[in-house]
């Protein structure tokens, strides 16, 4: 699948109308559709290809990148296999026109963050004794899942951009299998949170039973005393 263009993903030629395209896309997608025994992967592929041709403005600018590489966006597949080969070697190795340095600096960006969350994470996990420490473990792991999924995601873009199909799908799936992890950290922050609110009430009222109001011996005036304490006086 690396070997092949947006436009041989949903078996069309490059001349491929609006329709054609949205026809296309409904026939492969309920062909390869994972509930149907199909792949997961390849109908990632289907719906990435389709969503990129399916919009004027993504459709032009990937044509811009196959003009660049060498290849023809207005041309029917080649029936001469090897020239097809070496234009999606091209191809893969095109860069999307919004800058491939930027995605490169974003990747190198997230994969920094994810070293640093898990270096902190190591630690906190390593010292947690307390339902605050554990909050803390547990927000910090919140945050690792999401730039991983951010770094996910960031190569998932690159590697569309050179082309390589498969591979970017392999990321995508990883995304996707992260978005789902979320959900159950967030129950366990709001668990712990809970938790600890009901502790910190828990001691006020306790704190508040634990005060003993008696008379002065003197002066008569009631006053808050230790629950120990048996008679208390002003000193008037």
């Amino acid at each position: 699948m690396a070997d092949t263009t947006l436009y041989d993903i949903l078996e069309l030629t490059p001349t491929a109308g609006s329709d054609e395209i949205k026809a296309a896309y409904r026939r492969l997608s309920t062909q390869v559709h994972p509930d149907r025994g199909g792949s997961a992967a390849l109908f990632r592929l289907v719906r990435e290809a389709y969503e990129t041709l399916s919009d004027d403005n993504l459709r032009a600018e990937y044509d811009r990148s196959r003009i660049k590489s060498g290849g023809s966006p207005r041309r029917a597949r080649s029936t001469d296999r090897g020239s097809g080969l070496d234009n999606d070697v091209k191809t893969r190795r095109a860069r999307s026109t919004d800058g491939g340095s930027g995605l490169d600096n974003e990747v190198k960006m997230l994969a920094e963050r994810t070293s640093v969350l898990n270096q902190s994470l190591l630690r906190l996990e390593a010292a947690a004794s307390s339902d605050h420490d554990r909050l803390e473990v547990y927000q910090v792991r919140l945050e690792l899942q999401m730039v991983q999924i951010a770094w996910y995601m960031a190569v998932f873009r690159q590697l569309s951009a050179q082309g390589k199909w498969e591979e970017a799908a392999r990321f995508r799936t990883k995304a996707t299998e992260g978005e789902r992890s979320l959900p159950p950290i967030e129950s366990l922050i709001a668990s712990t949170q809970t938790q600890i609110a009901e502790k910190d009430q828990a001691t006020q009222a306790t704190d508040s039973s634990s005060v003993r109001m008696i008379p002065c011996s003197l002066c008569g005036v009631r006053n808050r005393v230790s629950p120990n304490a048996q008679s208390f006086s002003c000193g008037i």
